[in-house]
């Protein structure tokens, strides 16, 4: 598993902000390469954003909308990349098991030939 940045959010809206874009980058690398990734701290960071905007004066907070949403339609593509990414690994593992049970039938079945014949 690789690791993805730390997130720091008791930096500046507009810093965290731009680590958590980063962050989501990267994620979405990961994703794309097919390796595991965990998310822990993303969550806490957005939510500690959010919560900072809300607390600013209403012209200041204005200023994040745009971000916010550009923000919101990244992690709603991140999420479907991975929802789309685990549907795949589903169906190959269940086909590797179906080959697996067809390939253990085979080998048991009672008119199977003998490996050691050859």
């Amino acid at each position: 598993m690789t690791a993805l940045p730390e997130l720091d959010p008791s930096r500046s809206p507009d810093l965290l902000f731009g680590d958590i874009m980063r962050y989501i980058e990267k994620a979405e690398a990961l994703v794309t390469a097919r390796d595991s990734i965990s998310l822990g701290g993303l969550n806490e960071a957005v939510d500690v954003l959010c919560k900072r905007i809300v607390d600013m004066q209403p012209e200041q907070s204005k200023t994040f909308g745009a971000e916010l949403e550009q923000l919101m339609a990244r992690l709603g593509t991140l999420q479907e990349r991975m929802t789309a990414l685990q549907g795949e690994l589903s169906t190959t593992i269940k086909s590797l098991n179906k080959s697996q049970k067809a390939n253990r039938a085979y080998i048991n079945a009672p008119n199977a030939p003998d490996s050691s014949e050859g």
